[in-house]
């Protein structure tokens, strides 16, 4: 079968789309649909999937789980309405609350990022959370009680800057010989078999990053550091947006 297009990577601002089925299947009891294309932002890179619906001529089909596997995007959920079937040209239609609010998210961790660079804590990423229930980034590093504490109004202090200045995001795709040159760390765990794009936060910090973001800081909103707490040989930064939500 052929590598899903993912759309998502082009565009993350684009919630509607076409696209034609290439696979309904039954996976373990659940309902599973195969594009040739994708808007629908699978699992991964520490962001949950988007949910949505897929319709077509005889049928609806509610998206509620994402993944990608050795390069095709599995859509999982169940009908609504009809059936749908291989062959069937159907729109897509994703979440766009949720979307909005998942990438309000991921882009405040790319910014906690940004904080700690620009306060000389030059620390490879180790792990990204970007999950409603509990969001964290980590990074390795071990810090102290002590060190933990002195250092988290000085990140609240220099997150809350760079929301205020309003610093654009933007994306482009890569090439994996490029990373080294024009990103600050490349991480060790890049999945295989993926296209590699990059995320910048103004001129300020580039990533490799497949997630999806708000288009400038300002768009994330006030981003609360909870608490800091080292983790084994990391360092755990959590945080929580306040005054945005899924409700």
């Amino acid at each position: 079968m052929i590598p899903t297009k993912l759309l998502y990577l082009e565009d993350n601002f684009c919630f509607t789309g076409f696209a034609t089925i290439l696979e309904v299947v039954l996976r373990d009891g659940i309902q599973a649909v195969v594009l040739d294309q994708t808007i629908f932002y699978p699992q991964g890179g520490g962001q949950p999937a988007d949910h949505g619906e897929i319709v077509g001529p005889n049928g609806r089909f509610a998206v509620t789980d994402v993944r990608f596997v050795d390069g095709i995007v599995n859509h999982s959920g169940e009908y609504a309405d009809g059936v749908l079937e291989a062959g069937n040209r159907v729109e897509l239609f994703v979440d766009v609350k949720r979307r909005e609010f998942l990438s309000k998210l991921h882009t405040a961790g790319h910014l906690i990022d940004v904080a700690m660079e620009r306060l000389d804590l030059h620390l490879p990423s180790a792990k990204g959370y970007h999950f409603p229930d509990n969001p964290y980034v980590e990074y390795e590093g071990s810090f102290t009680s002590d060190e933990c504490a002195a250092l988290q109004p000085r990140l609240q202090q220099e997150v809350n800057r760079l929301v205020e200045e309003n610093i654009p995001v933007t994306y482009r795709m890569a090439k994996r010989e490029e990373l080294d040159a024009i990103c600050i760390h490349v991480p060790t765990y890049l999945p295989e078999g993926k296209p590699i794009r990059v995320v910048s936060i103004g001129t300020l910090a580039t990533c490799p990053c497949g997630g999806t973001h708000v288009a400038s800081s300002a768009e994330v909103g006030f981003i609360e550091i909870r608490k800091l707490k080292s983790k084994g040989l990391n360092l755990r930064v959590s945080y929580v947006l306040k005054g945005s939500s899924l409700g």
